[in-house]
């Protein structure tokens, strides 16, 4: 039911009756709806903002092995949606997301390394994480791959 509210299936979407359920549904444990019910927490769908409750949902199941729980609840550490800005807890979460296969996690994580955001810097596994996103299409990615590689090789690190 809380699907067919929030896709308009049968009427209008009534995202405060979608959110309501999925709440009712992510209290009960299913991993559906407490990812779903987190994004509308987070973006306010149906409601006010409730970081609070997209954190406990993200994180819950990030660390249960979901991908996209993973990247989200890293965006949050990134951004201090989790009380604070935890850089290294958004490298360790875009890092589990990426190796998933995540283009945006690939990206940021190789952001991170090649920042030294979170942790040390880190050029080798930079260049690993960009051409990762950069095969999967991200041209971002694409060309911090061509820089962190020319660098690289005019320090001889090939």
């Amino acid at each position: 039911y809380a699907d067919m509210c929030f896709n308009a299936q049968g009427g209008e979407a009534d995202l405060v009756t979608s959110r309501y359920y999925f709440g009712v549904l992510a209290k009960l444990g299913n991993k559906c709806a407490q990812y779903n019910y987190a994004q509308m927490c987070l973006s306010g769908q149906g409601g006010q903002i409730d970081f609070n409750s997209a954190k406990n949902n993200l994180e819950a199941l990030a660390n249960e092995g979901n991908c996209e729980a993973q990247f989200s609840y890293a965006l949050m550490c990134l951004n201090g949606h989790v009380g604070s800005i935890d850089l290294e807890a958004a490298r360790y979460y875009f890092g589990l997301s990426a190796n998933s296969g995540n283009a945006q996690a690939q990206y940021n994580y190789a952001l991170m390394c090649f920042n030294g955001h979170g942790g040390s810097c880190d050029l080798a596994i930079a260049r690993e994480y960009f051409i990762l996103a950069a095969n999967q299409g991200d041209k971002k990615a694409n060309e911090m791959f061509i820089n962190v590689n020319s660098m690289m090789h005019a320090s001889g690190f090939a």
